[in-house]
């Protein structure tokens, strides 16, 4: 019974996130949406996804694999949203 009473030794990591892999992860939601809120591609509310998921659509923006619309003028407070890039 005292065994249980002792403390676990734990170790608590963090998840690293690959740009090159968060990059996939947005490939795979534009080809089954289509079109998505910036909000929509978070699953985890973390500083470290945030970054990576930013700097991941930046890149993907660049390289003229998306398109970035804010549909409203507002700062802040227009909707954000990203879809494939058409070549016209």
């Amino acid at each position: 019974r005292m065994k249980y009473l002792k403390p676990l030794n734990t170790k608590i990591t963090k998840k690293e996130i690959n740009i090159e892999d968060r990059k996939k992860d947005i490939r795979n939601i534009l080809t089954n949406k289509g079109k998505v809120n910036f909000l929509e591609l978070f699953e985890e509310p973390t500083k470290e996804y945030v970054i990576v998921t930013f700097v991941s659509i930046l890149d993907m923006s660049k390289n003229d694999e998306i398109n970035i619309i804010q549909e409203e003028s507002q700062y802040l407070e227009g909707q954000v949203s990203y879809h494939k890039h058409q070549n016209i």
